[in-house]
């Protein structure tokens, strides 16, 4: 049986043999952790430009709606001013025209007087 002084020298051994393998295993960690961390900082770098990306698109795209609904709101001010200044317009026309009609009843009426007051006259004879 070994004393306790080898047993304990045993163990120290084996416990220094089981921290070299750990440190071993540990240094492996480290590496596999740092091509990991590489991966990921690569696979952030594509994401990040694909995010700038597409936020312009974004942006891009929100700017031309916004100019987009700003033309069509502008171009339908534009016809509703135009559509009002039309039917004033055509109103200024229809009064126009119902006074010409006044007119040309008066006038008609006229007409109709200096008929009735004149004879009729004898139809003309053809001569020989």
């Amino acid at each position: 049986m070994p004393t306790p002084t080898e047993q304990n020298a045993r163990d120290i051994a084996d416990l220094v043999d089981r921290l070299d393998r750990l440190d071993d295993h540990l240094m492996g960690l480290r590496s596999d952790y740092a091509g990991f961390r590489g991966a990921v900082e690569t696979e952030l770098r594509i994401i990040r430009k694909l995010g700038t990306w597409l936020l312009g698109g974004v942006f891009g795209a929100v700017a031309a709606l916004i100019t987009g609904a700003a033309t069509i709101g502008w171009s339908a001010s534009a016809v509703v001013s135009e559509a009002k200044h039309q039917a004033a317009r055509i109103d200024g026309l229809e009064r126009r025209m119902d006074r010409l009609d006044g007119r040309l009843d008066g006038i008609d009426a006229k007409l109709d007087t200096l008929i009735g007051r004149t004879p009729p006259r004898p139809a003309p004879t053809k001569g020989p």
